[in-house]
């Protein structure tokens, strides 16, 4: 079973993705900030070459945003079945906050690909 992890630090506090591998498949934990915690889950996988998506958000989050492309792009890249939670807190940020905390996931994500990429032909 292969494990990967990235960590940035974002505003000051660490924001962490964990990926565990599970069969094919892979199951990955976004949080970090503040408060770390689960705010969305999403799941996507590819069916009759098709990807689909389906994530739960709790009120007043926005972790969707992050869920749903981590679920999509490692599904996508991978060909397998991907679960993300998401849980990211900074205490009232800005528009641009979001946005630089979201640009953050996505470079990690690239990291975390690339890592599980290695970690994959470490094993064969």
């Amino acid at each position: 079973m292969a494990c990967c992890k990235v960590v940035h630090t974002v505003f000051g506090y660490p924001v962490e993705a964990v990926a565990v591998q599970s069969g094919h498949d892979w199951n990955i934990s976004v949080y970090g900030g503040g408060v770390p915690h689960i705010g969305s889950m999403s799941i996507a996988w590819l069916e009759d070459y098709e990807i689909h998506i389906e994530t739960i958000q709790r009120p007043n989050h926005k972790e969707a945003v992050i869920s749903d492309i981590f679920a999509e792009t490692v599904a996508k890249e991978f060909k397998c079945c991907a679960t993300v939670s998401c849980g990211i807190h900074y205490h009232n940020p800005s528009k641009s906050d979001l946005q630089r905390i979201i640009d953050s996931s996505l470079i990690m994500l690239q990291e975390l690909i690339y890592k599980i990429r290695v970690s994959q032909k470490n094993v064969k």
